[in-house]
């Protein structure tokens, strides 16, 4: 059952997009780490905060929640019933940081706080093409901890929509059945 969903990756692998369709066939409002932790102009949330309200969202019975936050990763990852690890390759996701940049440089990204501009610049170029060589093996040691959890990966759109059709079939079969079991 799909009700309470991880989804990691590397930076502009589309994981907003995947929480945001996910959460419409499901009828759960996903939850964008990116935009809960960063204030305006890049400002972290303080710590003690971020750990209360990450605690508070993984709690909760159904959830989608996006983003990476290694230090905070076994914790949803033991709460996850489902982690998604959305990862397209460097090239595809170059190409999106690109592309998000022009588009979102006027509106708001999807996931990102409303005062902050999609980052773009070296850094995360770097991020990008270093993400299945120093971030997969942090993934990958944080679902140790969670022996039971499925894993799923989204490595393009075949592989997105299979994981919503899943998603909608799963919604049909609540309606039909009077809700959430």
């Amino acid at each position: 059952m799909l009700r309470r969903i991880a989804i990691v990756g590397g930076p502009a692998a589309g994981k907003s997009t995947l929480a945001t369709r996910l959460g419409g066939a499901l009828g759960i409002e996903p939850h964008h780490l990116d935009a809960l932790y960063w204030k305006p102009g890049w400002q972290p949330t303080a710590p003690d905060d971020w750990e209360a309200l990450h605690r508070s969202l993984v709690a909760g019975e159904r959830w989608i929640v996006d983003g990476g936050f290694t230090g905070s990763m076994p914790e949803r990852f033991a709460a996850s019933d489902t982690v998604v690890i959305v990862d397209p390759g460097p090239l595809v996701c170059t190409v999106r940081a690109i592309w998000r940049r022009f588009l979102y440089s006027v509106r708001r990204a999807p996931g990102m706080a409303d005062v902050s501009r999609p980052h773009f610049d070296l850094q995360l170029i770097r991020w990008i093409w270093t993400f299945r060589r120093d971030k997969l093996p942090e993934i990958r040691a944080a679902l140790s901890t969670a022996p039971g959890t499925r894993v799923v990966h989204v490595r393009g759109r075949d592989d997105a929509r299979r994981l919503l059709d899943e998603a909608r079939a799963q919604a049909r079969r609540e309606e039909g059945a009077g809700g959430d079991p």
